[in-house]
């Protein structure tokens, strides 16, 4: 399931990029096919709730699309461990991302 809805996710922002080069960015297909990107990557967050590619890939999406608030609570929702662990490089990066968020608001 996670690897369906994160291919349909990214096509369709393939779609979209296409879309806003051939048309420009106010193009009225534009905001339905944001709204399905989300959905998907939404349904593979679901499906895997510790794949850190669609988070990030939806945070970046909601931060040129909607709104840095938006961005952050994505990234926010992520399941971080608890503790003091080793954190990986894509658990950085999300803390990361989170606060770059914090301070573009």
């Amino acid at each position: 399931m996670y690897e369906t809805s994160i291919g349909l996710a990214r096509a369709i922002a393939r779609k979209v990029e296409f879309i806003e080069d051939q048309s420009g960015p106010k193009d009225p297909r534009i905001p339905s096919l944001v709204e399905s990107i989300t959905t998907h990557f939404n349904h593979a967050i679901i499906s895997t709730p510790g794949a850190h590619d669609a988070y990030i890939e939806l945070g970046a999406l909601l931060e040129r699309k909607v709104s840095m608030r938006a961005a952050a609570d994505n990234y926010v929702s992520f399941p971080f461990r608890r503790g003091g662990g080793d954190h990986g490089q894509d658990d950085l990066y999300l803390y990361t991302e989170l606060g770059r968020c914090f301070m573009k608001e």
